[in-house]
């Protein structure tokens, strides 16, 4: 049985599925650089506020992805997706990964000091922790040995690596300028 109309809003709730979440990315992207900025951590022009109150410097950098993103698909309409996904993935991974690597690093360092025991309770530390990086490792490795994913790491990698070497210029030359615009945003 064949219902009438039922591709288009099928079509129209994907499409308004798609557009919700641009959108909500747009807002988080827009909302960390303009935060970044303000914690000295990125240029200061993102943390500027036009006489609207919006931080358009910040906005017009966040929509520069949506441009690439529109551009790719139509340079390139049938690998766009899965390369967009490819892309976009590896920053969820490493994310997680770093979860798993610093919550370590923050308990072992913590227990070093002689501090009194958190309150919280990691059930297995340290072990799920190093599980739990030791997977997301594994997962982002086995992109390259999928063909559809093997993007992951050939733009991933680089881009972990030039953001690590900005910061290591910037800030390892220059550590008070960090330190200053870290406690100056917490306070406000």
């Amino acid at each position: 049985m064949r219902l009438p109309g039922a591709a288009g809003i099928f079509n129209f709730v994907i499409l308004a599925a798609a557009l919700s979440a641009m959108n909500s990315q747009l807002y988080i992207t827009t909302r960390m650089m303009f935060s970044l900025s303000r914690a000295g951590l990125a240029p200061r022009r993102f943390g500027v506020l036009n006489a609207r109150g919006v931080p358009l410097q910040a906005l017009l950098l966040s929509s520069t992805g949506i441009a690439a993103a529109v551009v790719l698909s139509v340079l390139a309409p049938k690998s766009s997706f899965i390369l967009m996904l490819s892309v976009s993935s590896f920053g969820a991974m490493f994310t997680w990964m770093m979860i798993f690597v610093t919550h370590y690093a923050f308990r072992k360092a913590r227990a070093s000091t002689g501090a009194a025991p958190l309150r919280f309770r990691m059930r297995g530390f340290p072990v799920t922790t190093l599980l739990g990086a030791a997977l997301m490792a594994a997962v982002l490795l086995t992109t390259a040995f999928t063909s559809a994913f093997r993007m992951t790491l050939v733009f991933g990698l680089p881009f972990i690596a030039i953001l690590s070497l900005i910061y290591l210029l910037r800030y390892r030359r220059h550590p008070r300028h960090h330190q200053g615009a870290a406690s100056s945003s917490s306070e406000g």
